[in-house]
């Protein structure tokens, strides 16, 4: 006689709940609790709140958190996962045009935006996603015509944000704005508002920044048009290789351009249409003659494509060093003594005479990990 035993073995998870209830999940209408019902989870050091549309506090939610995301001068994101057993996984709560503000315990500022597309349901769960709230920007539209005469680029960009909420509410209100820089004359016609904010930012090298306020308990969002966003924090602040950074890849990056030349809008090319030229003779040296091209959009002046053709070939007469990097919550560059626009500097492949890196770099973007850990994206920095 032999005895047979059998084994079964059953995969679990780490990560998810693999407890599947008998009875309805809460993945329906409910009526809102008061904000602190259910507490919240400080085990990876991040309060988190449910905001209706209007900004009035939901819940507190202890969510799986996969990433939060700044960005410079475009929308941010992050992803989170509630279980549906969890009290606060309610769909009223969670569909898009709700919000969420993160309150870090390391002293990484609050993010905080507007739920979005996509939204996605599983075995275990519900998956969120979020976005800072210049993505609200980027589903609005400019009228059929706007014509701005001699204007600076933070005026424009606080007329359109103005005349966005004058159609309907963005949630976003209007902060400190820099008020000086190149005056412009442009004609816009049913564009991407976000989009011609980013072009504005980028012509300009002025900066856009959109964050969450708390007033009263209610959540509000105010935007500010900085001349520079940002400050040099170079001699305080130090990523080191193997210290408190691990250097994932340093690029070159082009494109490089040094002769542009812009054209403004018209139906023929014949010597009536406005066309300006800039180049820059040492990039040129460098690198060979590199030739870029643009029909800027709205009846522009002269002086208007000269100028944004001076701002293109100084942006573009050099390669950029792009440095991608896991950096870690230690001195000397703690997460509270930086933030996105800042300057840092880097200090990486020490052992190798001709490639030591050693510059000051500054932060497009930082996404925070569960792990506690911040991979950056960092831009060499010309001064």
């Amino acid at each position: 006689m032999f005895l047979r035993i059998y084994f079964a073995a059953v995969y679990f998870a780490p990560t998810y709940w693999t407890w599947i209830p008998s009875t309805p999940a809460p993945w329906a209408e409910a009526e809102p609790r008061t904000l602190l019902e259910f507490g919240h989870s400080l085990k990876t050091g991040v309060r988190a709140v449910l905001y209706d549309a209007a900004g009035a506090p939901v819940a507190e939610i202890s969510p799986q958190i996969e990433s939060v995301i700044w960005r410079l001068n475009g929308p941010g994101s992050a992803q989170f996962r509630l279980a549906y057993r969890d009290p606060a996984c309610v769909k009223s709560w969670l569909l898009p045009g709700r919000c969420v503000l993160f309150q870090f315990e390391n002293g990484l500022p609050d993010w905080g935006g507007i739920i979005e597309f996509p939204l996605k349901q599983d075995t275990y769960g519900v998956v969120v996603s979020a976005f800072t709230m210049e993505k609200v920007l980027e589903t609005r539209r400019t009228a059929k015509t706007v014509i701005f005469a001699n204007q600076t680029p933070g005026a424009i960009c606080q007329a359109m944000i103005e005349a966005a909420n004058a159609i309907a509410p963005t949630g976003i209100i209007v902060g400190t704005f820099y008020a000086s820089g190149s005056q412009i004359s442009t004609e816009y016609h049913l564009q991407n508002v976000l989009e011609l904010i980013k072009d504005l930012a980028r012509l300009s090298g002025n900066d856009l920044a959109i964050v969450p306020t708390l007033v009263a308990g209610v959540l509000t969002f105010t935007a500010h048009w900085y001349e520079e966003r940002g400050e040099d924090k170079s001699d305080q602040v130090l990523l080191v290789e193997n210290r408190n950074a691990q250097i994932a890849s340093l690029d070159w990056q082009g494109p490089v351009w040094n002769r542009i030349t812009l054209a403004g809008e018209g139906s023929t090319w014949d010597d009536n249409r406005m066309t300006v030229t800039e180049e820059d003779t040492d990039s040129q040296k460098d690198f060979r003659l590199r030739e870029y091209s643009e029909v800027q959009s709205g009846k522009v002046s002269e002086a208007t494509l000269t100028a944004n053709a001076d701002a293109l070939v100084d942006l573009y007469r050099q390669p950029k060093k792009r440095i991608s990097l896991v950096a870690m919550d230690r001195a000397p560059g703690e997460f509270a003594n930086y933030d996105i626009g800042d300057v840092v500097r880097v200090q990486a492949f020490q052992q190798w005479a001709d490639w030591v890196l050693d510059d000051s770099f500054r932060v497009i973007a930082r996404e925070w990990k569960p792990d506690n850990t911040c991979v950056l994206e960092v831009e060499e920095w010309a001064g």
